[in-house]
């Protein structure tokens, strides 16, 4: 069995150890451990976690915001700097939705340099875009734009990778 595009096949006994191993094998040496992660992987893992810092980081704006406006969960309204801190926060969850399945799509399916700056790009333009919401309403745009064109590349990416590998 292959463990994927330019891995090795795992080795039958490598395969049982990992669906029973020995409780003392997965602390003391875990078999996995021959087997390291593919560039491809851990580019699609880091920009994954830097989304993961970025929706912490909104979050996070949230909070203050519900604290210096006295708003009370579970309301979403009430005053206008917090109404922006919590569009930005759920904006960028809904976006993340769509941004990490083409990253990894993108990533896995040939395409890993293009997709880690245009990853990159992506958490870039929604830490401006979270900012700028933070600030006003009309300071999001830039952000958007460029979050919006670097999924773009990523979906366009995306989906002639799975063309190609399907054929």
């Amino acid at each position: 069995t292959s463990s994927g595009p330019g891995r090795p096949a795992m080795p039958p006994a490598v395969r049982s150890e990992l669906a029973f191993p020995p409780e003392a094998s997965i602390i003391a040496e875990p078999p996995f451990q021959e087997y390291p992660m593919d560039n491809a992987i851990l580019s699609a893992a880091f920009i994954t976690l830097l989304n993961v810092l970025v929706l912490f980081v909104a979050m996070g704006l949230v909070g203050r915001a519900r604290g210096k406006y006295g708003i009370k969960a579970p309301a979403c309204s009430g005053h206008e700097q917090f109404e922006c801190a919590y569009r930005a926060h759920m904006n960028t969850v809904e976006q993340t939705v769509m941004f990490l399945p083409v990253l990894w799509i993108a990533s896995l399916t040939g395409f890993m340099l293009w997709a880690h700056w245009l990853g990159a790009a992506w958490v870039v333009g929604r830490i401006w875009y979270v900012l700028g919401y933070n600030k006003a309403a009309s300071a999001r745009s830039g952000g958007f734009l460029l979050s919006f064109l670097a999924f773009i590349g990523l979906f366009v990416l995306s989906a002639i990778g799975v063309y190609q590998n399907m054929h």
